[in-house]
């Protein structure tokens, strides 16, 4: 999926140069200067590709399984400026995410006594009709 979203914002485009007096291919990129609130992504099953015998664009299906992780990062495809406004959260961020994949301390397993049937308030009366 990244492959794709890179092969998409990253390109050439072949431009006629008045200096060389020739067409030229120019690298294009187009990285995001800004974050939507939604990003829809589609998901497609079929991959693009010239038919061996006539040489066609043709659009195949992907038969096999095809698995999407289920979190999208896009810092990768931001704008360097953008990228340094979002390392203070994301570096927060991956810190909480650490701390639920560590395993608890001996210290914040320890049980709490509980109390037992004895010194537990009896539970009030059944109300009568």
């Amino acid at each position: 999926m990244y492959t794709a979203m890179r092969k998409e914002m990253e390109g050439t485009v072949k431009k006629k140069s008045a200096v060389l007096g020739r067409d030229a291919d120019f690298k294009k990129t187009s990285p995001l200067s800004r974050l939507p609130g939604y990003l829809t992504v589609q998901f497609v099953r079929f991959s693009v590709g010239k038919a061996p015998d006539s040489g066609e664009t043709v659009a195949r299906k992907i038969l096999k399984d095809v698995k999407y992780t289920m979190k999208l990062d896009m810092y990768e495809f931001c704008t360097t400026e953008l990228q340094q406004k979002l390392s203070p959260m994301r570096t927060k961020f991956k810190e909480q995410e650490e701390k639920k994949m560590t395993p608890p301390t001996a210290e914040e397993t320890s049980d709490v006594p509980m109390e037992t049937a004895d010194s537990a308030d009896p539970p009030p009366p059944p109300p009568t009709n």
